[in-house]
């Protein structure tokens, strides 16, 4: 399974530091508010670790014809269902799955004030989704050269495209959106896959 964590607040090494009250403020509470999701990240992989680990010693259980149905069968301790109800060690086991992430930072923008948080209007939003699907789209087309799938880039962006259009026909999604999506990941099918 993939995952994109979203940092929503911009790293402090891409700022300058501002002298003028409003930048000050805004400066402090990106410092204050800023990137909470290291800690998820790790505890996403060390989840996946433990997956791991579980599965090879379930190959190994199969492999010597060992029997450990009992000890699966058993009540966690601690951990619950959703609704509370009781969880067994299989039901634990079989709903882990191992995650894959990819890291989306926004783009700090040199324009924004202390109270952003206050600006609802139609500009300000359509920026901010702008932005987040071109920070997005950057971090894909990274997460892709890295991981060396460089062809599988310009169809990836194009089964984007593809889902956008078809929240936009079932008016899931407003037809400016869509297009503003389209707009931001067209470029990217121009690439040159290696």
């Amino acid at each position: 399974m993939k995952v994109y964590i979203v940092d929503v607040w911009p790293s402090v090494k891409k700022y300058l530091v501002a002298t003028d009250h409003d930048g000050v403020i805004n400066r402090k509470n990106d410092l204050i508010y800023q990137d909470k999701t290291f800690y998820e990240e790790k505890v996403t992989h060390l989840i996946s670790d433990y997956k791991t680990l579980v599965d090879e010693i379930r190959k190994l259980v199969e492999q010597n014809n060992l029997q450990i149905d009992e000890i699966l069968n058993r009540k966690t301790p601690k951990s619950r269902n959703r609704d509370g109800s009781e969880r067994t060690y299989r039901k634990l086991i079989d709903t882990v799955f191992d995650i894959d992430i990819t890291r989306i930072e926004r783009t700090p923008d040199k324009n924004e004030i202390s109270f952003k948080w206050c600006d609802y209007s139609i500009e300000s939003i359509n920026c901010l989704i702008r932005q987040g699907v071109t920070d997005t789209l950057k971090a894909l087309v990274k997460d892709f050269l890295q991981s060396n799938h460089n062809s599988k880039i310009v169809g990836e962006v194009e089964l984007f495209i593809n889902s956008v259009e078809c929240e936009r026909q079932d008016k899931h999604l407003d037809k400016n959106h869509a297009t503003l999506l389209m707009d931001e990941a067209k470029p990217l099918t121009l690439l040159n896959p290696c």
